[in-house]
């Protein structure tokens, strides 16, 4: 076999000369893949190869012995210049791809030269519908969304409400392609028509921008720079200093020598606002929980200048690469990445300044990007998503550091606009930790929500803001802030609630009835204290088992039979009232509230 390869390339050479110029003219030739050569067609008995060792194989052929040395250093140049390109293919892909880690998202669809390819009202996937046809479903479903907000004064005959919205639920469903449990929760969020504009905005591809790397080039320098590439590119509204838009690009906006250099990063513009709202200072202290891939952390450590301390933490060990190669590429120098669970984080480290986290999410700010979001997301996705949220929020609270001469902040953002998974969590929050929410100072933004269909919230969350797409022409987000004003966990008979500013505001502070009992087994910390604290005023002691009554006037007495008290406990012949002094104990509204709502799903269970 030696001698026949020999032979061809002495045969080879001949053809083309035997200088520098015929060694030149052979390397040039097209590259001969693997099974081109007749006496290497049979590959029925080579063993099992591993996706790696087959590709490489592939570039580099199985009989070296029949090629050059100069021509085995080519191929090998060759596979070398394609993996690099692959790995810069899928790390443009995290960069533009928005935080969501819930393990029923998919990723954004990309080209093959890198760029982000945003999907359109009519994809090829088939999941935009003709415009003509959505045209006509508007006009169809525009009479009952507009009868709809005024029910009261213009009902259709014959028809109760919700068989109208039913009606409207189902066209939009078929139109839009939306989970109709996905689309009632929209429906509820945006009303009347203004869930159309939500909807085709969801269909629309949002702007793509660029922070500009402050650490390493200057805006108006990387303009001019990106220009002169064939890129047009113009600064984002005053609100931002590092923003820039991309209008269009003759070059793959991922793979140009500024982006490797580290002069920018790909990035939503919603997503700058969390960090503005965090405001981290130079020489802090400051723990991002879910860095990946990391345009935030990057940006967190150019508004320090480089210093202070910065932790990334990120609990998939597969998006740590992503997040040390941006880290580096951006020139961050006081950053240290962690692989730990945010929820067991505060028993690794805590007493930082400021801590950011960006929460999993389900990710229904951001359709455009993943328009599989729309029939993927069911109720029980969101309720596991809205538990780890909450899970997350408290770790990160009890990493935050409050003395007396300084606050610690948190800021909670989610690219999800659900009522589940913003106010419900940091409602939560502000009842099981000593926080309250403070303005994020972010220049735009409408309130977010202190009254939802069932829910009611404390009134503070007027001061978190959301972001929607048909509003801003930006990513659905949601950014609250926190100050922790006190370290420890707030106990239940606090008399003074933060930001409350009257006893009528305070009505709206208690979530649903029946959440209460499930958020307890959210904190794994407080969750047995708190249990024990909930039943210390207005309940009756019945040998060791604690019994609540039920009754809306304090001064009634309820009498129960002498067969045994649901709970499991001795039986009880006749339980009290709570006693004059002990209900004095309970002087704010709120744990009226509460201790009412026990003994109400006491009484059901008998």
């Amino acid at each position: 076999m030696g001698g026949t390869g020999r032979a061809r390339r002495k045969k080879r050479l001949q053809e083309h000369g035997s200088g520098l110029e015929g060694v030149e003219a052979l390397i040039k030739e097209p590259k001969r893949l693997k099974g081109a050569h007749p006496h290497r067609s049979k590959r029925d008995h080579q063993p099992q190869r591993g996706p790696q060792q087959s590709r490489r194989e592939d570039w580099l052929g199985d009989d070296e012995g029949d090629e050059l040395p100069i021509e085995v250093q080519a191929r090998e140049l060759e596979y070398r210049t394609t993996e690099e390109n692959d790995d810069a293919a899928h790390e443009l892909r995290d960069m533009v791809t928005p935080r969501t880690d819930a393990p029923f998202l998919q990723n954004q669809r990309h080209d093959e030269d890198g760029s982000a390819t945003l999907p359109s009202l009519k994809s090829e996937e088939g999941r935009g519908k003709d415009l003509l046809g959505r045209d006509a479903v508007r006009k169809q479903v525009m009479p009952d969304l507009l009868r709809l907000m005024d029910w009261a004064a213009n009902p259709e005959p014959g028809l109760r409400r919700s068989e109208v919205i039913d009606r409207v639920r189902d066209l939009l469903v078929g139109e839009y392609d939306y989970l109709p449990t996905l689309l009632a929760k929209m429906m509820d969020l945006f009303p009347g028509t203004e869930v159309l504009d939500a909807l085709d905005a969801n269909e629309a591809p949002r702007p793509m921008t660029l922070r500009v790397n402050t650490l390493r080039t200057r805006r108006r320098e990387l303009a001019q720079a990106l220009i002169a590439r064939g890129m047009n590119v113009d600064p984002i509204e005053k609100w931002s200093q590092v923003g820039l838009l991309v209008s269009s690009s003759q070059v793959p906006v991922g793979a140009t020598p500024e982006y490797l250099a580290g002069h920018y990063m790909i990035q939503s513009a919603s997503s700058f606002l969390p960090v503005m709202a965090l405001g981290p200072k130079p020489g802090e202290k400051v723990l991002d929980m879910a860095a990946s891939p990391g345009g935030k952390t990057t940006y967190i450590a150019a508004l320090m200048n480089n210093s202070g301390l910065l932790f990334a933490n990120d609990a998939k060990r597969e998006r740590i690469k992503a997040l040390v190669s941006n880290i580096h590429r951006m020139g961050v120098k006081n950053a240290v990445v962690c692989n730990y669970d945010g929820r067991n984080f505060p028993s690794v480290m805590a007493g930082f300044d400021r801590v950011l986290l960006d929460a999993p999410c389900s990710g229904t700010g951001v359709i455009c990007h993943d328009p599989s979001v729309k029939t993927q997301r069911t109720d029980d996705d969101i309720s596991a998503t809205a538990h780890l949220q909450k899970q997350l929020l408290l770790a990160a609270i009890d990493c935050c550091e409050a003395s007396p001469s300084k606050c610690g902040f948190i800021v909670y953002s989610t690219c999800s606009i659900l009522v589940e998974e913003n106010e419900a969590v940091i409602d939560y929050a502000l009842r099981k930790r000593n926080v309250k929410v403070v303005p994020a100072d972010l220049p735009f933004g409408i309130p977010g929500f202190k009254r939802f269909r069932q829910f009611r919230f404390h009134p503070s969350l007027e001061e978190a803001r959301r972001i929607y797409p048909h509003l801003h022409n930006l990513d659905g987000f949601f950014i609250c802030k926190l100050q922790k004003f006190a370290n420890g966990i707030r106990k239940q008979n606090t008399t003074e609630e933060p930001n409350s500013s009257s006893d009528d505001e305070d009505e709206d502070h208690p979530s649903s009835a029946g959440e209460e009992g499930d958020d307890d087994e959210l904190d794994g910390n407080d969750s047995a204290s708190h249990r024990k604290d909930s039943l210390e005023i207005g309940d009756t002691t019945v040998g060791d088992t604690r019994c609540a009554s039920a009754s809306e006037d304090p001064a009634t007495t309820l009498e129960l039979t002498s067969s045994g008290h649901p709970c499991g406990g001795p039986r009880c012949a006749r339980m009290k009232p709570p006693a004059t002094e002990n209900w004095k104990l309970a002087d704010s509204r709120l744990e009226r509230i509460r201790m009412f709502r026990r003994r109400v799903r006491m009484m059901r269970s008998l």
